[in-house]
């Protein structure tokens, strides 16, 4: 009980996710004699995808990934689905040479899967004990109750995550918000210095005869001016300006 408030009282303090499984792999270290756990997590991004997020009696294996069966209907710790292949292949997982049936002399994983209060599984903790010992030397209520923890931990930090997410998308919307004001701003402006051309080329058109050939060089002048409107008004619509009359 000591060891699962102290778990609880760090993540109240914001200890980050890999230190707090970390410290759940030692708790189960500490409390089931002979048993090496390790923390491993379902990818949400990658269906059937587990990271190890913490072995303290292996860390050089921390951060290795493969790919394994879900976990169906498992309520205790039982023999992990990945260590039977479908073809009766090699094992997929990476620490199968710490434990296979077809070793009598390595140790035997067995797993406990790490549920969501929806029941979604998140991980598994992986618990290795020495082969001469049986899965039922294993004190279940330690072990799920480190579970619970790490589904605590788990839970949060995706929380975390989508909060996270979000504050980034709210940014970006803020910024292009912004982006938006100023690109109508610009537009109206250079719709108004537009409008001072159109008026001085109309003002020029008036003085020249309908012959006088210095006419073409401005009606040139007022047509560019005309398209340069047009965009100014295109990206009005664009930044959801008003039109300009």
């Amino acid at each position: 009980e000591a060891g699962r408030q102290r778990i609880l009282e760090r993540m109240a303090g914001g200890v980050s996710l890999p230190n707090i499984l970390e410290e759940i792999a030692e708790w189960i270290d500490g409390s089931v004699p002979g048993v090496s756990c390790a923390v491993v997590v379902l990818d949400p991004e990658v269906p059937a995808e587990y990271e190890i997020a913490s072995f303290p009696a292996r860390p050089g294996d921390v951060g290795r990934r493969w790919t394994a069966p879900p976990f169906h209907g498992l309520g205790g710790p039982a023999p992990w689905p990945a260590c039977r292949s479908p073809l009766d292949g090699p094992c997929a997982c990476p620490v199968v040479d710490w434990g296979c049936a077809a070793d009598a002399t390595s140790p035997v994983a067995n797993a406990f899967p790490i549920r969501s209060a929806a029941d979604e599984i998140l991980g598994a903790l992986l618990l290795f004990v020495p082969r001469p010992a049986r899965p039922e030397a294993i004190d279940d209520a330690v072990v799920a109750a480190a579970a619970r923890l790490a589904a605590l931990a788990l839970d949060r930090d995706r929380v975390d995550r989508r909060i996270r997410q979000a504050e980034t998308k709210r940014h970006l919307s803020q910024k292009m918000e912004a982006v938006g004001r100023l690109a109508g701003g610009l537009a109206h402006d250079f719709n108004n210095l537009l409008g001072v051309l159109l008026g001085h080329a109309s003002l020029l058109l008036a003085q020249f005869d309908e012959l006088d050939p210095r006419r073409a060089d401005l009606l040139e002048m007022e047509r560019t001016a005309r398209r340069g409107s047009d965009l100014a008004r295109q990206l009005l619509v664009f930044c959801s300006g008003p039109p300009l009359e």
